[in-house]
């Protein structure tokens, strides 16, 4: 049951970043640091819902704590297990990578050809702040009710971290550079969010306890309900139930406050339809709630003010002039020059989309030990075509030694 719900969400999970490529390819972006801010979120926006919210949506309320193997613990234990194994395994076998360096590399009818199965895996940026940000909003958003999920997402984040680092020294193909886009929409919003969510649904888990609906249990049982019973189960079979004069009688209420209409926000005390609360329950809430209120406004209003300054900044230069006198630096001969270039999936090195000749080679910042650079430049494609003014313009102006 729960182990086969974990491998499933594991493998939707694996699906999700080849479903959002395939939208992400119909937008325009200015920059690969764009595009991959933009797969991020469909990604996260994707795994949030299917990892997390959807397993409290299945789950029935009064199955919440309950340890059989359709309830909401054992397949929190499930999901962690899964993440922590499965995805990091998948990276490391690396199947598609080895299948083109051991059966298509063999088979290659050219060099060039050959070496391109050897250029590594792709992988994208977004893709693994994904990961991440999906283990701590699972984590957050059952902390109250799986509080063992901290020590889950612990292991599982280490576990993650060494399995990239080997990938992306070992496995992987070189990423191209694509700035802060990623990792500032992760701080920002993402991980404000989760912050929310795990405010908001612990509160709502400290009220919701002991998630039995069952209200009462002052009244003292009527007489004609004393003595022995034989019960009907409802998964097939008797139970023998006895009852005495000490049992008290409960009644069934709604506990689940997520359910409440209009939504009970904060989940205070006074808002129970049918009062279930023990009173240092009741006594808790009253700060708990108000505690979470505060937060949410706070976060929330972070994240609006950033989002006014990013849009401000379309309309308005935050560009302020000033005077700054320094000593003059020597240029760095071993950092590469900025040069007008592309990559093409199975070539081993950029295409150049600018004339080099005059400037110094050493500051290409790579080299064809086998082709000159003019074999790798789109200018000299077409005959004739160096010689207009179509590509761009290129100098070297070195310092005086």
């Amino acid at each position: 049951g729960v182990i086969i719900a974990a491998f499933a969400v594991s493998g939707v999970n694996s699906c999700a970043p080849y479903v959002c490529m395939f939208l992400v390819s119909f937008e325009s972006h200015a920059s690969e640091g764009s595009r991959q801010a933009s797969l991020y979120y469909k990604i996260t926006a994707f795994l949030w819902i299917t990892t997390a919210m959807l397993t409290s949506i299945i789950t029935p309320f009064v199955e919440t704590l309950k340890t059989e193997s359709d309830s909401l613990v054992p397949a929190m234990y499930s999901i962690f297990i899964t993440e922590m194994f499965v995805g990091p395994a998948t990276q490391l076998l690396d199947i598609y990578g080895n299948f083109q360096k051991h059966i298509l590399a063999p088979r290659a009818k050219s060099q060039s050809l050959m070496s391109s199965y050897f250029q590594g895996t792709i992988y994208n940026l977004s893709e693994r702040y994904t990961n991440i940000t999906n283990i701590l909003f699972l984590t957050f958003y059952y902390a109250i009710l799986f509080p063992a999920g901290f020590f889950f997402a612990s292991a599982t984040l280490g576990i993650v971290y060494w399995t990239d680092k080997y990938c992306i020294l070992r496995v992987w193909k070189p990423a191209p550079a694509i700035g802060n886009h990623v990792a500032n929409m992760s701080r920002i919003y993402f991980f404000s969010t989760a912050l929310i969510f795990y405010a908001v649904m612990s509160s709502y888990g400290f009220a919701s306890f002991p998630f039995d609906n069952a209200c009462g249990g002052t009244d003292p049982i009527p007489d004609a309900y004393i003595g022995s019973f034989a019960a009907e189960r409802g998964s097939g079979g008797t139970a023998d139930i006895e009852l005495t004069a000490d049992h008290k009688v409960y009644r069934h209420c709604n506990q689940d406050m997520l359910q409440y209409e209009p939504t009970a926000f904060p989940p205070l005390p006074s808002k129970q339809i049918d009062p279930w609360m023990t009173r240092g329950q009741e006594k808790f809430m009253w700060i708990y709630a108000y505690t979470v209120l505060v937060i949410a406004a706070t976060v929330i209003g972070i994240i609006l003010k950033r989002s006014f300054e990013i849009v401000r900044s379309m309309f308005v230069s935050p560009f302020k002039g000033h005077i700054k006198t320094c000593e003059s630096k020597k240029f760095d001969a071993d950092m590469g020059a900025y040069l007008p270039q592309g990559k093409l999936p199975n070539d081993l090195f950029p295409v150049l989309f600018c004339d080099v000749s005059n400037i110094d080679e050493e500051l290409i910042p790579w080299v064809d030990p086998e082709n000159s650079y003019d074999h790798h430049n789109a200018i000299y494609d077409i005959e004739g075509l160096a010689e207009k003014p179509v590509f761009s313009i290129i100098g070297h102006y070195p310092a005086e030694k």
